[in-house]
């Protein structure tokens, strides 16, 4: 800077003028390509893209099912410069990225929590109660038969004890399946301070 006659003699990049005090008009002949939206700073361009469009200048076309855009095991469908989540059962949203809440009003007893599953729910009975009204009472020696298939069965038996050290207990239980080969859990632990 020449402090004499107050010019610069050399203007930081992206300026002209005796005091650098303008800038050439970069948005001119629109530099964006299909459909993008410029705007000029001063010391550059800034293109923004439509969706189905990436790059400097938008000009790459976005591929989403490359790019793996839909989530939760969705399919995929390329639409040209446009692309479709097809969502498998339980979830929704552009991207499948919500879970569809099966826990309506009502699903439930009241005395029940639901717990919403994906594509469906549970119907978690408070401690001490069973059955799909939650009104059955479990006693301490409980039997706990799984008949729908459709539908998931469980108990819950509350026995508060409080455990000193060493911290070790012995749980004895007797399963009986009336097909062979089933599976499932059952047993679960809640530890509470």
């Amino acid at each position: 800077m020449d402090t004499e006659l107050n010019v610069f003699s050399r203007c930081p990049k992206g300026t002209d003028g005796k005091r650098c005090e303008t800038a050439p008009e970069r948005c001119i002949g629109s530099p964006c390509q299909n459909g993008g939206f410029c705007r000029d700073f001063g010391s550059g361009l800034n293109c923004s893209c439509p969706a189905a469009y990436t790059g400097v200048g938008c000009e790459y076309e976005f591929d989403a099912c490359a790019e793996g855009v839909c989530q939760n095991g969705a399919t995929c469908v390329d639409n040209g410069p446009d692309y479709e989540c097809m969502c498998p059962e339980g979830y929704t949203g552009v991207h499948c990225e919500e879970n569809v809440n099966d826990c309506v009003p009502g699903a439930c007893p009241p005395a029940a929590t639901c717990v919403d599953l994906t594509g469906d729910f549970y119907c978690r009975c408070p401690f001490n109660l069973t059955g799909e009204d939650c009104r059955k009472t479990i006693q301490i020696d409980y039997d706990l038969h799984f008949i729908d298939d459709a539908k998931t069965s469980s108990a819950s038996l509350v026995v508060p004890f409080r455990m000193n050290s060493p911290v070790e207990f012995t749980v004895g239980m007797w399963v009986q399946f009336d097909d062979p080969g089933e599976t499932g859990t059952y047993f679960t632990l809640y530890a509470v301070e």
